[in-house]
């Protein structure tokens, strides 16, 4: 006899700082995928469940719409799910709703964009944001990033601006919008910091480490240290031998939305 199966779909939301990334790992480890299937398990007293996520977030990042496809067995109804789990996660990480969803969708694969955010600040931020937003210790041009920014814009092979780590089909992504603007003061972090930034970064799809490589060589450009040009030049030359910038900081980082109709401004 098969075992009938009940799909659901969650929009999860998380403080990485404290979790080694999404993806269960071995050993003790704490991550997001692991914290959610302990819970799933003592909720539905079964080891016989599937996950999928949009995405693999780093350690440190951080997300307010991860999109969580479950398989599970059937009997819990979706008005318990929400409230169940996040009875038994820790309090970094929340279920801010569930559905049922089709046993064919697939938060990755159906996907149509995704919307990530780059916080960090280039003066001093009281305690209550460590590890919630990127600390530059040198002065930057941001009018230099900004224009710098809008070289990512558009479809372009983006494998000098990824790390190894994930298979992946191809390289090329398009950037659908970018943007690097001073945060206002009806910020809620602009209450706890002075001089707060964000890079918005909406795309059809992000490789591994992209959008951190994208903020570090924009910081590259807004320190001087290289030209907004060889943004440019990296997006249409041949695979480099060393990436424009190290890794920008996780703690900065969020995943903020996942589209699955297509886009638009």
């Amino acid at each position: 006899m098969i075992e009938t199966k009940d799909t659901f779909r969650l929009i999860m939301q998380y403080d990485g700082s404290k979790h080694c990334g999404w993806q269960i790992q071995p050993g003790r480890v704490s991550t997001i995928q692991g914290e959610l299937h302990q819970a799933l398990e003592k909720m539905f007293k079964s080891t016989d469940i599937k996950t999928w996520a949009c995405g693999r977030t780093d350690a440190g990042v951080h997300a307010l719409g991860q999109v969580v496809k479950l398989e599970v067995p059937q009997g819990m109804p979706v008005s318990a799910l929400r409230p169940g789990l996040n009875a038994m996660l820790p309090e970094q990480i929340r279920v801010k709703s569930a559905e049922y969803c089709e046993a064919n969708f697939h938060p990755v694969f159906d996907a149509c964009w995704k919307t990530y955010y780059y916080y960090f600040s280039t003066s001093q931020f009281a305690p209550v944001l460590q590890d919630k937003i990127t600390a530059i210790k040198f002065e930057l041009d941001i009018l230099a990033m900004q224009l710098a920014s809008k070289y990512f814009c558009g479809v372009h092979d983006f494998k000098n601006f990824r790390t190894v780590g994930t298979e992946v089909k191809t390289t090329v992504r398009e950037i659908y919008g970018i943007s690097l603007e001073k945060c206002p003061l009806s910020e809620p972090m602009s209450l706890f910091c002075d001089n707060l930034y964000c890079l918005k970064v909406t795309g059809s799809g992000f490789l591994k480490q992209m959008v951190r490589l994208m903020a570090g060589a924009l910081f590259e450009v807004g320190r001087g240290k290289i030209e907004a040009i060889e943004i440019k030049n990296a997006l249409e030359s041949e695979l480099l031998a060393r990436h424009l910038s190290a890794v920008a900081s996780p703690h900065g980082l969020y995943q903020i939305e996942v589209g699955y109709s297509p886009w638009s401004n």
